[in-house]
């Protein structure tokens, strides 16, 4: 097709470029002003700013912007030495940047991959209804998923190409941006190829080491240590939240409690939680491990560990569907009728306001997740017999294991102060009025909340906190990996402190310690 003619394919998506943009400059910095005050704080030697909110929102606020409250706990380091040139210019100015670069190199790969795959035009020409919300949201949120997804198909283009160094330079920076592309070590290796993966693993420790000359080793070392892990279980900011649409919180409402975020679990067992998680990843990777072995067709295989890495993931959004654009094109040569369901699916899943679904019984709230379980189902349908229930039966074992001590052992140290979950993060607590008082902060600002808890005085007598843990009287009261600030004594009797305790990193409630149940006498009045 002349290109011409092919570029009036891509009008649709032009329009909904421009839309975007427009829409964007109305809305507040949402994403990317923990992209952009977290990065600074990053290169600017502050990195314990980066990942606490109190300063990081701090920051946003000083620059004049309001209507936002972002965590930077997300992203790893190196995304603050990707956006180290964006700090040149102002926030707005830079999201602005920002979102004219994503349009126009997604734009630039998107013609590239269209005549690389020979994509039918009339794909190019529905992707702007199909993937209308992810595009939208990618601008509005300033996201940087239109990037990822441009890193993992410029790779994809040069690995076909047998440009080794190439590929690597590109997929490792999506791997150190966002971490889960980290699935293409197994996919080299699961094909083979071990010169690439080598020289995969080679570029992404020289990226790191040049990225630790602009962030330095403090910022790794508490990502590392205390962010990952909170990650991995799913604790961004609201820990049980059902916006996310995975299985991975589907699982958690059902089986795991916590006495303000999911005070009324369906059957509280967590070796339960754990036994289906481990299962739903063994058949979800299971499948994918076969078709990389087996099949012929690498770019399919390659589309199918990207559909796998969003499931199995304890975080979802609507702007990350994006990346199914590439398993979505991988159908293509399957057969028209496996590509209409395939949009409808993704279509569905991309528009669906999953915030309505919050009041419904458990087992409705996650319609995205079970779109998506259904796009996947189509996906390895698609692949042909992809059956092994010893490989399954190893994941299960091997998963189970991983995780089983993360749940069954884990020392929670006091209990929650407050009886319902109204605000996610406070910063500081005090007395009023012969109540305990605290204060939060949202997307609204600053606020104050009144309990009907009777306190009398708040001290600090006796109390310190040495290394994250709280000491009383010299000996410790608490062990465990939850950060910690400011704890008192309320009345002589309970040690009251900022905890979070199976929440997002930083975002912290009240916890209480009575000392009696330390065999400590409380002091007097």
């Amino acid at each position: 097709m002349p290109a011409k003619i092919r570029f009036l394919y891509f009008l649709p998506l032009l329009f909904l470029f421009g839309y975007g943009l427009k829409h964007s400059l109305s809305v507040p910095p949402s994403d990317f002003a923990a992209y952009y005050a977290g990065s600074r704080e990053i290169v600017h030697g502050r990195w314990a700013n980066a990942y606490h909110l109190g300063p990081l929102n701090a920051a946003i606020s000083a620059d004049g912007y309001s209507g936002v409250f972002v965590s930077y706990a997300p992203f790893p380091p190196f995304t603050a030495f990707f956006f180290a040139p964006f700090l040149l210019v102002s926030m707005g100015a830079a999201k602005i940047v920002f979102n004219i670069l994503s349009c126009a190199v997604f734009l630039v790969t998107l013609w590239r991959c269209s005549r690389a795959f020979s994509i039918p035009p009339v794909l190019i020409l529905i992707m702007p209804v199909v993937f209308y919300i992810p595009i939208l949201n990618n601008l509005a949120f300033g996201q940087a998923y239109l990037i990822l997804c441009c890193l993992l198909l410029e790779g994809w283009l040069a690995y076909r190409e047998e440009r080794v160094v190439a590929a690597a330079l590109f997929w490792g920076l999506a791997i150190l941006f966002k971490l889960t592309p980290g699935f293409l070590f197994l996919f080299l290796v699961l094909r083979r190829k071990w010169r690439q993966a080598a020289v995969l693993a080679a570029v992404c420790g020289i990226l790191l080491w040049v990225s630790l000359s602009v962030t330095g080793f403090g910022a790794w070392r508490i990502y590392l240590s205390d962010i990952v892990s909170k990650m991995g279980r799913g604790e961004l900011n609201d820990s049980f939240t059902y916006i996310f649409q995975s299985a991975f919180m589907l699982f958690k409402r059902v089986f795991l409690y916590d006495g303000l975020l999911n005070p009324h679990p369906a059957y509280f067992h967590p070796y339960l939680f754990v036994f289906c998680m481990a299962l739903f990843k063994a058949l979800i990777l299971a499948p994918v491990i076969l078709a990389t072995v087996r099949g012929r067709d690498e770019f399919f295989s390659f589309g199918l560990w990207i559909a796998a890495t969003l499931l199995v993931s304890p975080n979802g959004s609507s702007y990350s569907l994006i990346l199914l654009l590439i398993p979505l094109w991988a159908l293509v040569p399957e057969g028209r009728v496996r590509v209409v369901v395939a949009l409808l699916l993704l279509g569905l899943a991309g528009t669906i306001a999953v915030s309505r679904w919050g009041g419904y019984p458990v087992w409705l709230q996650f319609p995205r997740l079970y779109l998506l379980l259904g796009f996947f189902g189509l996906l390895v349908a698609t692949a042909g017999r992809l059956r092994d229930a010893w490989l399954a039966g190893a994941l299960v074992l091997v998963f189970f294991v991983l995780d089983i001590r993360g749940y069954t052992h884990t020392r929670e140290d006091g209990q929650y102060v407050l009886s319902q979950e109204k605000h996610l993060y406070l910063y500081d607590y005090a007395v009023k009025d012969h109540r305990l008082a605290y204060f939060f902060q949202d997307d609204r600002g600053k606020g104050e909340e009144v309990t009907d808890i009777p306190a009398g005085r708040l001290t600090e007598e006796g109390l310190e906190l040495r290394n994250n843990q709280i000491y009383y009287r010299g000996s410790p009261v608490t062990a465990s990996r939850d950060w910690k600030e400011k704890p008192r004594l309320l009345d002589g009797e309970t040690i009251l402190y900022l905890s979070d305790q199976n929440r997002g990193v930083g975002f912290y409630t009240l916890r209480k310690i009575s000392l009696s149940s330390l065999g400590v006498a409380g002091s007097s009045r």
